[in-house]
């Protein structure tokens, strides 16, 4: 338990480092930049996200599943990653060259330049690895030190509107350093790549083919908003619409760190038929996630008056409306992805899990197309928000046949109401002092009204938890 502990905590403290570098760096870009070039920028970083995606080929689940598999043998354990990052090398060299060869047909072809460093990222990206011998102290502490030096570089080297290239360059190059240095730790875990079981490759193709369909699922929403976006409605309005996202990643990139960690070890205890153990960690996860998810997006909707203006800067407003949309979807992505870490992956219930993503993202694009062009981003969002609900809900249903899932939401209902009572009392309240001291007094006040009722309704059902 105490590895497990300070695991979630190691990933935990990465991921909220990667929440607070965008909180420092966004302000400053959003001035220096503009929200044209911010569109560019996610024009093109996202048109290279979907070469990463096919490059990794789904090995992200299934490698740490894989992995966690085999972590007790040393023999099996270098033989199982030898031949999935075989299928990760082919697939890796398929979407480098396709890249480079779309690079004659671009309209900005040096910002798309840029961008292929992230594409390159793909082909040295073994963190599965890491993740499913669950060794997070290694990968956190390095990660967070090229993360906090690529913040650095972005206020010496981008000065003015001019400087999209070297802002490209940096947030692309930082993924490209961080895999690296995945590669540099490989001795100190006695793992190493052998190219003789290469050749048995293949035999892992069709389970990360499956794993991959949900992969192409949720880009259709991840990343296909932000191209229609750029292709349909104004590139100001992907400005306004990565911006708000960005935001967005604070509250699921906090619940990501926790499935991160779980998967792992929910894998192993179900292997081992652990069934009591691996439904008490779904319950404490359920409403661990929904209590900071809950606190942080309906905090964020009743301060985002006062905090788009202030952390934006001038010509932002629209962001206001999109975050009191889009985080409505966070509470849908953490409750489900408590679902998909810690129940259907480990369980291997991968075709529910494709046929759920697939679901939620013919909804979003459907929506999309009919949304975009009237509404631009406010449409994207509205999209978001539902393909993502349909995805938790179809998920939720399925999961019965294998825990309470529904008793555990539950019991968080009273943490969500929670949060929207204190959404809208701070959304009406108005000291009247300027936007900085407006924005603090009502941090404080939203936060303390939410952990105080939070620790009361947790006291009072604390026997029933208990008892489970």
């Amino acid at each position: 338990m105490s590895k497990l502990i300070k695991n979630i905590l190691y990933n935990s403290s990465y991921q909220i480092l990667l929440i607070l570098l965008p909180l420092i760096t966004t302000p400053y870009i959003s001035r220096v930049l503009g929200a044209s070039n911010i569109g560019i920028y996610a024009y093109y970083f996202t048109f290279a996200a979907y070469f990463v995606m096919f490059s990794k080929l789904g090995v992200a689940n299934y490698g740490s599943r894989s992995i966690a598999e085999v972590s007790d043998s040393p023999e099996q354990l270098t033989q199982r990653f030898s031949e999935i990052y075989g299928v990760q090398i082919f697939a890796s060299g398929f979407a480098i060259l396709t890249y480079i060869l779309l690079y004659f047909f671009q309209s900005n072809p040096d910002v798309y330049l840029c961008a292929g460093l992230y594409v390159l990222s793909g082909l040295f990206d073994i963190s599965w690895l890491y993740f499913g011998l669950e060794e997070f102290k290694k990968t956190a502490i390095r990660s967070m030190i090229v993360k906090c030096l690529s913040v650095a570089l972005i206020f010496i080297l981008v000065q003015n509107e001019s400087d999209i290239l070297p802002y490209t360059l940096i947030c692309c190059g930082t993924h490209l350093v961080t895999n690296l240095i995945l590669w540099m730790m490989l001795p100190a875990i006695k793992v190493k790549l052998v190219f003789k079981y290469i050749k048995n490759s293949l035999k892992h193709l069709k389970s990360m083919l499956i794993l991959f369909l949900p992969v192409i699922g949720i880009s259709l929403y991840n990343y296909m908003d932000k191209l229609m976006l750029g292709n349909m409605s104004e590139i100001q309005e992907l400005g306004f619409y990565q911006s708000s996202e960005s935001i967005m990643s604070v509250p699921i990139s906090l619940v990501a760190a926790i499935g991160t960690v779980m998967l792992p070890r929910m894998s192993h205890l179900y292997q081992k038929n652990q069934t009591k153990d691996a439904t008490k960690y779904i319950m404490i996860s359920m409403w661990l996630t929904v209590f900071v998810v809950a606190a942080v997006s309906f905090g964020i909707m009743g301060v985002s008056p006062e905090f788009v203006p202030l952390f934006y800067g001038p010509g932002f407003d629209r962001c206001i409306i999109l975050l009191r949309i889009l985080m409505v979807a966070t509470l849908f992505v953490g409750m489900a992805n408590v679902i998909r870490t810690q129940i259907l992956l480990p369980q291997k219930m991968d075709k529910i899990y494709v046929l759920s993503i697939f679901c939620g993202a013919a909804i979003n694009l459907i929506l999309n197309l009919l949304l975009i062009p009237g509404y631009g981003a406010v449409g994207a969002s509205i999209a978001t928000v539902l393909a993502e609900c349909i995805i938790f809900i179809f998920q939720a249903i399925y999961c019965t046949r294998k825990e309470p899932i529904f008793r555990f939401i539950g019991q968080t209902i009273p943490l969500i109401l929670i949060g929207i009572i204190m959404a809208i009392s701070l959304s009406f309240l108005n000291f009247g002092f300027s936007i900085p001291i407006e924005l603090c007094l009502k941090i404080i006040m939203g936060g303390v009204f939410y952990l105080v009722l939070s620790i009361i309704y947790y006291r009072f059902v604390l026997k029933r938890i208990a008892k489970i």
